[in-house]
């Protein structure tokens, strides 16, 4: 996957980099995802019951991806949703010191 500025995060990623990331979940599913994530804990360690809960749960989880060249942040929605670019605007006169 590309950002709009042409960064190619799969290579970034494949050649050892890191990524300033976060994982996100949206309001109205974050109880039915605690929920899932609640079953996860509870299934034996290493169990094939394990890994389908926590496949089940990841599913509802989405990511929000800041691009190393421009700043600008990708927005990857769970369940095969999309994705969202988003343009990181600073508010603070300039010079601020962000990029």
């Amino acid at each position: 996957m590309r950002c709009v500025c042409g960064f190619n995060f799969a290579l970034f990623l494949a050649d050892g980099g890191e990524l300033e990331s976060y994982a996100v979940v949206s309001d109205a599913k974050y109880q039915k995802f605690l929920k899932r994530e609640m079953k996860v804990l509870e299934a034996p360690e290493g169990s094939k019951k394990k890994y389908r809960r926590l496949f089940k749960s990841s599913q509802l989880i989405g990511s929000l991806q800041r691009c190393p060249e421009c700043g600008s942040y990708r927005l990857l929605l769970p369940e095969e949703g999309g994705v969202v670019h988003l343009e990181a605007v600073c508010n603070q006169p300039e010079p601020c010191g962000h990029s």
